[in-house]
């Protein structure tokens, strides 16, 4: 009988031990692929730090034949700028659409100023643009489009120019803002 616990021990011994080696074996290989995990986590920390310290502050596009568009995020001014009308309809490879580039950000945009040289104003250009409160148009300025201003419910003033002959329908409908 002692015999049989004894050789129960040692068997238990040999067992412990094996699961000792086991798991430090583990634990080193642990370590060190966890010491590699951490290395390329603390890269890919540090390139989203760079991305993300460093903000777009400006944005840009065209938005008709000699007509470009600048957003300034800082200040929340879109600027419209170059010569003639603003395209009023672009395609996007399934239909025609209204030409309104920059549509994902208009609840940031605080200010529209259109430079001297545009034309016309497209349709439904600002629409829908909830934080807007203040436009400054052109003398340039001819036509300003279908529901160009339409849902802009924080413009509180507009000074139209001695030039403009044409303010399409809707253009500035459910502004209840305006004085």
């Amino acid at each position: 009988m002692k015999r049989k616990s004894s050789l129960a021990l040692a068997a238990a011994l040999v067992a412990a031990g094996i699961l000792c080696m086991n798991r430090l074996s583990a634990e080193a290989a642990g370590e060190q692929t966890g010491q590699e995990q951490s290395a390329e986590t603390q890269d890919e920390s540090i390139a989203a730090q760079e991305e993300t310290a460093q903000p777009v502050a400006v944005q840009s596009g065209t938005c008709g034949e000699n007509v470009t568009w600048t957003f300034d995020e800082k200040n929340g001014t879109l600027t419209i700028s170059g010569s003639g009308e603003m395209s009023d309809m672009v395609w996007d490879g399934n239909m025609w659409i209204y030409n309104k580039p920059w549509e994902a950000f208009q609840n940031e945009i605080k200010s529209v100023k259109i430079e001297e040289g545009i034309t016309g104003i497209n349709s439904h250009a600002f629409a829908d643009c909830g934080n807007l409160t203040d436009v400054t148009f052109p003398e340039s300025l001819l036509r300003i489009g279908l529901a160009a201003f339409s849902r802009c419910r924080s413009l509180e003033d507009v000074g139209f120019p001695g030039h403009l002959t044409n303010i399409g329908m809707y253009a500035f409908s459910e502004c209840g803002g305006l004085t």
